[in-house]
């Protein structure tokens, strides 16, 4: 009997364990399921912000995800401006972006604000006991929010603060929140390091791109200012004729008016004559003044039509025509800008050729930049005094095959073999300072070959030649 009550007694302690380790295990498990949440939670935190690419986005990112606190009702972070020593709201939910953009405190304000009188949970998370001072900055007027702040140290230096908010009461987040952002704390700082990061390298670009404009600016106002004192240079011919010729005429018309004073009451056989060869003289000139401001017109009109059309709009031109008229204008360019500049111009235009379709506007400063830069290489061995040296310009056009070639070749300094591989390179340029931004054949080269389906190749011997040799298709 007293056998039997010990086993009864043992089977009721073991029964008494079994159930408290049943009990244990099941609290763990709970609190195994928990972590796990969590941690899914905070992987999935991770993974999306990682995902990110861009600083606005990464820092809404950041904002959305902190919505696993399910206590937040809003939430804004703010980064340091370090120029003006203030704190800027770069994103923010929950928030009329209106009242919270305009909220830009100042390195010892915002301490004030969110450290000053608040409660440090972990290391750099605050709860914000008495937040009534920033909600009156903010002019919001909810009085029963609740306030947390992380600070973002990198460093040891504060480059952002993470503020949220529950609007629901003072004391709305409990210590598992507070657990919960302990633990994601790091990756957020891991994240505005990144927003850093992402931030110099958003605003380096941007300034390599107004850089890049600028460059593209000069090479046009460059191209552009050859390309005037050629139409200054042209135009002034034909004006020059017009002005001498009427000139001479309005002097001849004067003569005329003599000679008709004087054959009042006088034989006029010779004074007829007289006036006979004046009057020849003067139609000539008119036809001179005509003939040449006929030219100008011409130059002006085809000028305008050049700056008034549409880049990337095919066109039937006359290629013969536009490379005639743009070799012309280039070489004119040159000797506006150097008097002593001369070359002579062997052109061998193919007649079979016609008009093909091109967009004129900008074909047209591909030859004008490779002009320009056979006069440049021209001008430059002409310094040299080389015994004999005469500079040479050879221009063609050929139809090989429905494939328009132009070829343009001078005997100038030529190109180093080393730097062949560069010269497409946009900023690339073998000119002085100032003489050049490396942006012309880069252009170039994309207007013949991306625009125009065509090919650019250069032939070149140092110190002796340079050839390009333009190919496109007769039908685009």
């Amino acid at each position: 009997m007293k056998e039997k009550k010990e086993l009864e007694q043992i089977i009721t302690e073991r029964t008494a364990e079994v159930i408290i380790q049943k009990e244990e295990i099941e609290q763990k498990s709970v609190e195994l399921e928990s972590k796990n949440d969590e941690l899914e939670k905070i992987n999935d935190f991770v993974k999306s912000i990682n995902s990110e690419l861009s600083l606005t986005s990464l820092l809404h990112a950041i904002l959305i995800k902190l919505k696993i606190i399910r206590s937040i009702d809003r939430a804004f972070v703010m980064l340091k401006n370090n120029s003006k020593n203030t704190f800027e709201v770069k994103s923010s939910i929950g928030w009329n972006e209106a009242e919270i953009n305009i909220f830009t405190p100042d390195v010892n304000e915002a301490e004030s604000l969110f450290l000053a009188k608040s409660e440090e949970v972990y290391e750099d998370i605050y709860f914000v006991k008495n937040n009534n001072e920033f909600i009156e900055k903010i002019n919001t007027k909810n009085e029963n929010s609740s306030t947390v702040a992380i600070v973002v140290r990198i460093e040891k230096e504060i480059e952002g603060y993470l503020i949220i908010e529950s609007l629901k009461k003072r004391s709305s987040f409990n210590q598992k929140d507070f657990e919960l952002l302990k633990n994601i704390k790091e990756h957020i700082i891991s994240a505005f390091i990144k927003s850093r990061i992402l931030f110099n390298l958003e605003e380096t670009l941007d300034n390599l791109k107004d850089t890049q404009q600028q460059l593209i600016q000069s090479e046009k106002l460059a191209s552009l200012g050859q390309l005037t004192a050629g139409i200054a240079h042209e135009i002034q011919n034909p004006l020059n004729f017009v002005n001498n010729f009427s000139s001479l005429s309005f002097e001849l018309i004067e003569e005329l008016k003599e000679s008709l004073e004087k054959v009042k009451g006088h034989d006029l056989d010779d004074v007829v004559d007289d006036m006979d060869d004046v009057v020849n003289i003067i139609n000539d000139n008119i036809k001179k003044i005509n003939e040449h401001g006929k030219r100008a017109s011409s130059i002006v009109k085809n000028m305008l039509q050049h700056s008034r059309g549409k880049s990337g709009e095919f066109q039937k031109t006359d290629i013969n025509a536009l490379v005639a008229e743009y070799v012309n204008l280039a070489y004119h360019g040159t000797r506006a800008e150097n008097k002593d500049f001369n070359t002579t111009i062997n052109a061998n235009y193919d007649e079979k050729i016609g008009k093909i379709n091109i967009v004129p506007q900008d074909f047209s400063r591909v030859i004008l930049n490779i002009v320009n830069n056979a006069c440049y290489a021209l001008t430059e061995k002409a310094k040299m005094n080389i015994s004999g040296y005469k500079p040479n310009l050879d221009i063609s056009t050929k139809l090989k095959d429905s494939i328009i070639e132009i070829q343009i070749r001078d005997n100038g300094t030529g190109i180093p073999q080393s730097l062949l591989d560069k010269i497409y390179n946009p900023f690339f340029t073998t000119k002085p300072t100032g003489k050049g931004t490396g942006l012309g054949l880069s252009m170039s080269y994309d207007i013949i070959t991306k625009l125009h389906k065509g090919k650019l190749i250069v032939n070149t011997k140092d110190g002796e030649f340079t050839e390009f040799i333009i190919s496109i298709p007769c039908e685009l």
